[in-house]
């Protein structure tokens, strides 16, 4: 599963951080997460 979430920075900018998580059985096996400067980045 992806989630993109819109965050603000200290600075004032704008930021958007992927979130992946696989789930097997109802039990999280990875989740892994980074942050763009750009939204379609954190999409690809």
């Amino acid at each position: 599963m992806l989630t993109i979430l819109k965050r603000s920075r200290a600075n004032g900018s704008t930021a958007y951080q992927a979130l992946v998580r696989v789930k097997r059985k109802g039990k999280i096996v990875y989740s892994e997460s980074r942050t763009f400067d750009r939204e379609r980045l954190a999409q690809a």
